[in-house]
């Protein structure tokens, strides 16, 4: 009998991780590979570092190489650039990421130049933050998101923290720094927003640490993979980070609490350097300048 009852429980635990496993498969099996993009024309010496995409299809492109921007059309043809290496208002010193998750707005994050620069959907220079008029500073912005609210999470390198600016209430406040204990953020690279408002922070670890719109922390995930991570990309509720190394992209499901890989077919020499989610579809860029489209089914 006690044999019995102990087959009975393990079948069922069985059956139980077999379904877990299945669902998490399906989750991984819903993008769909759709197309490879090749941006044109554009320098050879062109050296792309962020990708973002409007809810207009165009494609946003970082250039780290040129400190310029580029964008396309869904197909990669080119239709504008601006930017360029300098101070002066609308020149960079390597531009390291790009948000454009508001709409409209596009975000730059101007590293060297100490400032988060804002342009238009067709690259026309509207400001900058922080208003060369005020006394409040910025350091060596890394990462970057603007909000529908009127909120810019800005990732700053020097104190390694989140600072959040309301635009609308002229408020700033900061968190993820020193203070914040097992929450502090150590080698943070890149900070993304889901749809449910909660900011996840990339750190070069494999950490990615989870703060609500206001700062108090709400936990955080290890990716499970023996290479360097290299970018990260809401989906809804769930997530895509890449690596820099074989199966390139996991997928992590909020759900089920479980990572899938997402095998991804890719030259010897190139890896995956920046990811985005708009309009149901998975961008990926490579180092070889090429994005891969997944439609997420």
């Amino acid at each position: 009998m006690r044999v019995s009852r102990i087959m009975k429980i393990m079948l069922k635990l069985f059956l139980i991780l077999l379904i877990v496993n299945v669902r998490v498969t399906l989750f991984a099996q819903s993008f769909v590979y759709e197309r490879t993009i090749n941006p044109a024309p554009v320098p050879k010496s062109t050296r792309f570092a962020t990708i973002a995409v409007s809810q207009f299809g165009d494609i946003y492109l970082s250039d780290i190489k040129r400190h310029e921007l580029y964008s396309f059309d869904g197909g990669g043809k080119l239709l504008n650039v601006n930017g360029g290496f300098g101070w002066n208002e609308g020149q960079f010193d390597l531009p390291l990421d790009l948000n454009i998750s508001s709409g409209l707005n596009l975000i730059v994050a101007d590293y060297n130049n100490h400032r988060i620069s804002r342009y238009d959907r067709k690259l026309n220079y509207l400001s900058t933050y922080p208003d060369p008029n005020t006394d409040y500073s910025l350091s060596f912005p890394r990462s970057v998101i603007l909000t529908n609210q009127g909120e810019l999470f800005i990732l700053s390198d020097e104190n390694r923290e989140i600072i959040c600016l309301r635009l609308n209430q002229k408020d700033v406040s900061m968190f993820g720094g020193v203070g914040y204990g097992e929450y502090a953020l150590s080698d943070p690279l890149l900070i993304r927003m889901d749809d449910r408002g909660v900011i996840h922070v990339l750190e070069e670890s494999g950490r990615i640490v989870q703060f609500d719109r206001f700062g108090t922390p709400l936990g955080w995930l290890e990716v499970p993979a023996n290479s360097a991570v290299t970018s990260l990309a809401p989906v809804g509720k769930d997530l895509v980070v890449t690596l820099r190394k074989a199966p390139h992209v996991l997928v992590y499901s909020s759900s089920q609490k479980s990572w899938m890989p997402l095998e991804v077919a890719m030259s010897k020499s190139g890896y995956l350097i920046s990811a985005a989610y708009c309009s149901d579809k998975l961008y990926l860029l490579t180092s070889e300048n090429r994005i891969i489209v997944y439609n997420h089914q």
